[in-house]
C-alpha cells in the first residue's frame, strides 16, 4: 500500500511541473478543446475587484443557487421546466445498487438499461415487463416466485389432461384410461 502512495504522490508532482510524458504544456483540458462554460472557484478571489475582473457574464453562468441541472449551453435549465420534468424527484432502485434516478422519465427508462438488466440477470430474474416499477429485491424474488408458481399452476399435465378415445367414441384422461385398460374393461 505504501508503494501505491508513494506512485501517486510522485505522478502529482510531475503532474503539477508540466513534466508528464505526452501532456506537457497542455494544462487541465488533456488536449481537448477547453470549456466555454467551466466552473469558477470563487474561494480563489479574496476581494471583489479580483471577481469583477472574471467580467459580468462569467459570473451570471455561475449563479445557480437551486442547484438545477446544466442545460445544453451550459446555463441552467429553467425552473419551470425543471418541475415539469419533476427533476426534483429521486428515485433509488436497489437492484441497479441502489443508483439514483432524478425525474420520473429517467427512472422509467431505466428498466431497459444495461445496469437494472444486470442487476436481474444477477438475481436470476428474466427482465420482463412484469418487474416494471420493482426496484426492491425481495418484492422481485417474490414476483419472480409468484410467477413460477402461476406458471406451474397452468402448466399442460399430460398425466391429468391427455385424452383418449375408445372404440366407441368415449373420450377418457390417460389415467382412467390406463385404469379400464387393465381391467379388461375397453
Amino acid at each position: 500500500m505504501l508503494g501505491l502512495w508513494q506512485v501517486v504522490t510522485e505522478f502529482e508532482e510531475q503532474w503539477a511541473n508540466g513534466k508528464v510524458e505526452g501532456w506537457e504544456n497542455k494544462g487541465p483540458e488533456n488536449g481537448h478543446v477547453p470549456a466555454q462554460h467551466t466552473v469558477i472557484d470563487l474561494d480563489y478571489y479574496s476581494t471583489v475587484e479580483e471577481l469583477m475582473e472574471v467580467g459580468p457574464e462569467k459570473l451570471k453562468e455561475i449563479y445557480n443557487p437551486l442547484k438545477l441541472p446544466m442545460g445544453w449551453d451550459g446555463k441552467p435549465i429553467p425552473y419551470w421546466l425543471y418541475k415539469l420534468h419533476g427533476l426534483g424527484q429521486e428515485f433509488k432502485c436497489e437492484i441497479c445498487g441502489n443508483y439514483s434516478y432524478w425525474g420520473r422519465r429517467a427512472f422509467e427508462r431505466h428498466f431497459k438499461e444495461w445496469r437494472h438488466q444486470h442487476g436481474m440477470r444477477c438475481l436470476g430474474i428474466p427482465n420482463t415487463k412484469n418487474f416494471n416499477e420493482i426496484t426492491s429485491i425481495e418484492e422481485a424474488k417474490d414476483l419472480w416466485k409468484k410467477i413460477q408458481e402461476w406458471q406451474g399452476v397452468n402448466k399442460w399435465r399430460p398425466d391429468l389432461e391427455e385424452e383418449y378415445e375408445d372404440k366407441e367414441g368415449n373420450i377418457y384422461n390417460k389415467k382412467t384410461y390406463t385404469d379400464l385398460q387393465r381391467q379388461g374393461l375397453i
